[in-house]
């Protein structure tokens, strides 16, 4: 079973079996219930959705690890996210991770 469950983003060098990707449409309650993640992982932005959005969706206990473009003040961007989730969903841990290539 995987357990870390990717949204509309890819992983480089992670593991076939430990990984699954899944398209914004898909990712509703039942596939959480199905997956059981224990880490998920998202981009900040995308044409179809971004982060705060996926902290309203997802409402579940878990890790949510945001992957962020290079950005002059990524700390704020983190405090944000993590303000929002502590009064949406306070069960989710939000992190972000930059990147160094566009998402």
């Amino acid at each position: 079973m995987p357990r870390i469950l990717v949204i509309e983003a890819m992983l480089p060098g992670t593991a076939g079996g430990e990984v699954l990707g899944v398209r914004w449409p898909q990712l509703d309650a039942a596939c959480l219930e199905r997956i059981r993640p224990a880490l998920v992982v998202c981009p900040l932005l995308t044409p179809d959705f971004d982060a705060i959005e996926a902290i309203e969706r997802l409402g579940w206990q878990g890790r949510l690890h945001v992957l962020l473009p290079a950005l002059p003040n990524p700390g704020l961007v983190r405090r944000e996210l993590q303000s929002f989730a502590r009064d949406t969903a306070p069960a989710i841990t939000v992190e972000v991770l930059e990147t160094l290539a566009a998402l």
